[in-house]
């Protein structure tokens, strides 16, 4: 059973693989549902496109790469071939990015003020060449 899962696994990684090869991978995605930090959920139709692109990697797919989506480019931070992602846009915020199926993201948003604050959108995809 391990042993599918991880050949899975490894099936989503083939985008994540091209990127610490040096290609640039993009990822088209509709956000399905978002969740608030409380649980509740709404249906969402919104577009967003990401755009990632190898920085400094390593040779399991773990480093620092270009993140571009909604008019904004940041360098996050990937621990392997699977993720995730992280990075802020400021300092009041933590942002994730992590697989979370064959045409699946799921998009973390954690805000550190004062009131902290958090959502999770669920994400489908295609990727681009």
């Amino acid at each position: 059973m391990m042993r599918c899962f991880f050949i899975a696994v490894m099936l989503l990684a083939g985008p994540c693989i091209a990127l610490a090869e040096g290609a640039r991978t993009v990822f088209d995605c509709t956000i399905v549902t978002t969740c608030d930090g409380g649980g509740v959920c709404v249906p969402d139709n919104a577009a967003v496109t990401f755009t990632l692109t190898p920085l400094d990697v390593g040779r399991h797919g773990e480093g620092t790469y270009t993140i571009t989506y909604q008019g904004n480019e940041v360098t996050a931070t990937n621990f392997g071939w699977l993720g995730p992602w992280v990075w802020s846009l400021d300092t009041d915020d933590i942002q994730t990015l992590l697989l979370g199926g064959p045409h699946a993201l799921v998009w973390h948003h954690l805000l550190i003020g004062e009131t902290p604050a958090s959502a999770t959108d669920f994400l489908t995809c295609t990727d681009q060449p």
